[in-house]
């Protein structure tokens, strides 16, 4: 029996929220493909998303009692498919975690010989609970900070703060509009102390209801902890049911990692590449 493929949009997206959550917003920037055999029974999903100039396969889905199949293998070849008729050289890759929960997908993806996958870092999950043991730090300034929306400061600050860290080589935005469209403004905070930046912290929407704590720039190691409260509580306050997450991409990330964040366990993180 063949299988084939349908493009998953808002006119018929009602059909597959059975391998396609209702949450995962589809636009621009997303493609959501499902398989389904000859009898019109829907046997899973995949969707990708163009960003930060590379293709991101963001969701994968095949309901227990189909797998075994080559089914999520299909799927993937079939995104590598429509990708390669489109004519784009953007990278295309997919990252996930390694848990007892989700080793199927590793599986899959070992198993895909077009993809090569490896071990890339590690994911923190950050709750109020692990900041208030985060004793390195946990010196309260009692509200003597001032915290401000990085979004709230005029545009040539904002300007001036992105181009020194940039020129640093801390955090660099090669396009402000999309980079401030990804971002969560009631969660990229700042601190000044005589006029100078202290502390920042950009938080920005990750895959699937899910926040990312995308930068953190510190001076003032208490000032850093009255930012991160402060975020985790607005995160908790307006995006109840959303993960924030601080993934370790590099040494110094690790290094923070460890140092503000001791009591989150965390979760290895694995890469594949086409």
């Amino acid at each position: 029996m063949k299988n084939g493929f349908v493009f998953i949009d808002d006119d018929n997206r009602e059909d597959f929220y059975s391998v396609f959550p209702e949450d995962i917003e589809l636009g621009r920037n997303r493609v959501a493909i499902a398989c389904v055999d000859e009898l019109g029974r829907i046997l899973g999903a995949v969707s990708y998303v163009f960003i930060n100039y590379q293709y991101d396969i963001d969701w994968i889905f095949v309901p227990k009692d189909m797998r075994g199949r080559g089914i999520g293998k299909s799927l993937l070849e079939m995104v590598l498919l429509v990708l390669d008729e489109t004519d784009d050289y953007f990278p295309i890759s997919a990252r996930f975690e390694f848990s007892p929960q989700n080793a199927q997908v590793y599986s899959l993806f070992i198993s895909c010989e077009k993809f090569y996958t490896t071990y890339s870092h590690d994911r923190y999950y950050i709750s109020a609970g692990d900041l208030a043991k985060a004793s390195v730090i946990h010196k309260r300034t009692d509200g003597k900070l001032s915290i401000r929306g990085f979004f709230e400061l005029p545009m040539l600050e904002q300007r001036r703060i992105l181009d020194f860290l940039s020129a640093n080589e801390e955090y660099t935005v090669e396009d402000y509009e999309k980079w401030k469209e990804a971002c969560v403004p009631e969660l990229c905070l700042g601190i000044y102390s005589d006029g100078e930046l202290a502390d920042l912290i950009f938080v920005q929407k990750g895959n699937i209801n899910g926040l990312e704590l995308a930068f953190l720039y510190s001076k003032f190691p208490a000032g850093l902890f009255e930012l991160l409260s402060n975020a985790v509580e607005e995160k908790e306050r307006l995006f109840p049911d959303a993960d924030l997450t601080f993934e370790t991409v590099n040494e110094e990330a690790a290094r923070i990692a460890n140092r503000v964040f001791p009591r989150s366990k965390p979760v290895p993180v694995y890469e594949a590449v086409s």
